[in-house]
């Protein structure tokens, strides 16, 4: 079982959202109370996706093929438009439905089976400006090495001490802290157990956070993995970002995220690594 970062918090809105987690397309949206609700993205009717329908105003999810509708807390089919309005809907007309845990402005959806939690907290303290994403040609395997093992190459930081760094690992991440070559700050970087998700935060020499990223790894396909980034900082060059990754073109966005600087982090799995995997039962296997 896997709690995958499918989605930012703001990105749930009044329509549905079509999400992808390996081999599982799932669709995102907002009920009743605004709780975010996940179902399997095919309509058992015609295998229509339900992401092309609609929310109704009563929070159900409503197919736009032939207007089955569906409710996301239980999967259960609720309306047939060609029944008789004393004719129930058969109990076993579902959408597979998907658990959902919404924290700090992330969506997590759970993908498989078994037993497992989430911190109580992952960012709290932080607002973002901006975000992106970017497909890579890598196995997720291989990106989430890249994190545990070159964090800061990984989005493009500044050269981090190779030679000055600790990591810890618990039951629900590993942490990591690396100090910038030049001395001039300290990289803090969280990447959660079997998930793909990774918050950095990076700290100025007097320990004052100046800047914070948050990436969603997610599996796409054999070799491909989408790397989705939250941005945010300090000061008036925030209130650009936003401008910056709409008008420019990425090279200008104050988070990369390309092939290059991947190829340039394919570091070996060492001690720490396997420490991680083990003790965190990581689950995403190599396809």
């Amino acid at each position: 079982m896997t709690w995958w970062p499918l989605a930012w918090s703001a990105e749930l809105t009044s329509r549905p959202v079509a999400v992808v987690s390996g081999d599982s397309a799932i669709v995102l949206y907002r009920g009743v109370g605004g709780a975010a609700l996940a179902l399997e993205d095919r309509c058992p009717h015609r295998r229509a996706p339900l992401s092309l329908g609609r929310v109704t105003e009563s929070g159900m999810l409503q197919c736009g093929y032939h207007g089955w509708t569906f409710d996301g807390g239980s999967g259960r089919c609720v309306k047939i438009p060609n029944l008789r309005d004393d004719e129930p809907v058969p109990a076993a007309i579902k959408a597979h439905r998907y658990p959902v845990v919404e924290r700090d402005g992330v969506v997590f959806v759970e993908v498989g089976s078994g037993a497992a939690s989430l911190p109580s907290s992952l960012l709290g303290r932080v607002k973002f400006s901006c975000s992106g994403q970017t497909e890579l040609s890598v196995e997720h395997e291989s990106w989430m090495r890249i994190l545990l093992h070159s964090p800061g190459k990984a989005i493009g930081l500044p050269v981090l001490d190779e030679d000055d760094l600790s990591c810890d690992v618990d039951e629900y991440a590993v942490s990591i802290k690396q100090v910038l070559k030049n001395g001039s700050g300290v990289v803090s970087t969280q990447v959660l157990a079997a998930s793909g998700f990774a918050l950095f935060e990076i700290f100025d020499s007097s320990g004052r956070l100046k800047l914070w990223v948050s990436l969603a790894g997610i599996p796409l396909a054999k070799g491909k993995t989408l790397v989705r980034w939250q941005f945010g900082r300090r000061g008036l060059r925030s209130v650009l970002d936003p401008l910056l990754v709409k008008r420019l073109p990425a090279r200008y966005w104050p988070v990369h995220v390309t092939q290059g600087l991947i190829l340039q982090s394919a570091i070996p799995a060492d001690t720490n690594f396997v420490r991680w995997r083990d003790l965190s039962q990581w689950s995403c296997e190599r396809k």
